[in-house]
This record gives C-alpha cells, sequence and structure tokens, in this order.
C-alpha cells in the first residue's frame, strides 16, 4: 500500500490523535490534502503534527496553509525540518490570519534570505502568536538576521524561543537579535554548547 493511501486509510485515526509523529515515513505532497481535512474540521483533536524528513515540498504547504487557516484548526506545534523546503514555501499567509500556531520547525531547508524576509512579513503581523521558531543548519546570515530584528519590532510579543544553530552568525548579528526584546524569558539560541 502506498503512504499516500495509508495515510487515508488511518484518517480515523488520526482525526482522534493529538499528537501524530509521521516523521521518516516517505510521505509526499500527495498527502497534504488529507492533512488540510484534517486540520479544517471541527472533530479533529490534532495539536502537533511532525513531518519532519518526508518529501514534504511548498506545493504540500500551500495545501496544508488551507486546512491551518480554518477555524476549526487547533493546530499549535508544526515541524517541517529537512522536507525539502524553499523560499517559496515562507510565503503563504498562515502565519497573518491569527492561527493557533504557537511552534514552528523549519530547520534543514534550504530556505535563504528571500526565504526569512517571506516568514517575517508573517511574524510581523500582530495577528501572529508564534512563540517558538527553528532554523537550525540553513547557513542563515546578516541579511536573514535583519528581517527577523524587523518582524520582532513590528510585533514585539512574538516568539520566545529562537533556535539559530548551525547558521554563520556573526557577533553583531546575535546582539542585534539581542537588542530587540525586552522579554525576560526570551531564549536565543546560536551555538550548540557541545561545541565549546
Amino acid at each position: 500500500m502506498q503512504c499516500e493511501e495509508q495515510v487515508i486509510h488511518q484518517l480515523p485515526a488520526i482525526l482522534k490523535s493529538a499528537k501524530p509523529m509521521l516523521g521518516f515515513s516517505n510521505l509526499t505532497s500527495k498527502c497534504c490534502p488529507a492533512f488540510a481535512s484534517i486540520l479544517s474540521t471541527g472533530e479533529s483533536y490534532l495539536r502537533e503534527l511532525d513531518l519532519g524528513f518526508n518529501n514534504i515540498t511548498d506545493a504540500a504547504v500551500k495545501m496544508l496553509v488551507k486546512g491551518m487557516t480554518s477555524q476549526n484548526c487547533r493546530l499549535e506545534k508544526l515541524w517541517l525540518h529537512c522536507c525539502g523546503l524553499t523560499p517559496q514555501g515562507c510565503q503563504y499567509r498562515a502565519l497573518k490570519i491569527g492561527v493557533t500556531l504557537r511552534e514552528l520547525d523549519l530547520s534543514g531547508n534550504d530556505l535563504g534570505d528571500s526565504g526569512l524576509k517571506h516568514l517575517a512579513n508573517g511574524l510581523e503581523c500582530l495577528e501572529c502568536h508564534l512563540e517558538g521558531l527553528k532554523l537550525i543548519n540553513r547557513g542563515l546570515g546578516a541579511k536573514s538576521v535583519a528581517y527577523l530584528t524587523g518582524a520582532r519590532k513590528s510585533n514585539p510579543k512574538y516568539f520566545n524561543e529562537l533556535l539559530l544553530i548551525g547558521n554563520k552568525l556573526s557577533d553583531a548579528d546575535t546582539r542585534q537579535l539581542v537588542q530587540v526584546t525586552k522579554n525576560k524569558k526570551y531564549a536565543l539560541v546560536t551555538r550548540d554548547v557541545s561545541e565549546d
């Protein structure tokens, strides 16, 4: 049975699950209409969705966003690490429409500065309530930092945790990110302590 057929076959179970873990499941974009349907139904208990290390791609993200922007969506955490996303995958409106999402992991995707610009456009909207953002091992630099700090200034209540381990950030970049927050609970991690 193909992975897409398996997901559709398991829809009743996924609807009743709060935390289906589907990382490393050989899923493709063809599965995402089913996930969008689950996210947009009032019968779903789904709060966390791990789709990491699957071939999800930008087209699938567009489908997921349709479900996430539904008033019925209750999703709080979404993991899309190492899914083959590009800058285009960051341009959809999921962060701009007051969705319930609180944690987003986009680590290991080739987003680049242009992708971070799209992402920051969503983060700066006051309707965005994202608390945790993970962008690990993507070689982000000064331009991306400028986009993130600009969004932080526009929407000072967003993200209390930002993980940027593995990126090429200078001390000045790190200081720039720290200076835009007065939240004592704010956590900025730019290097792996095991490297010390």
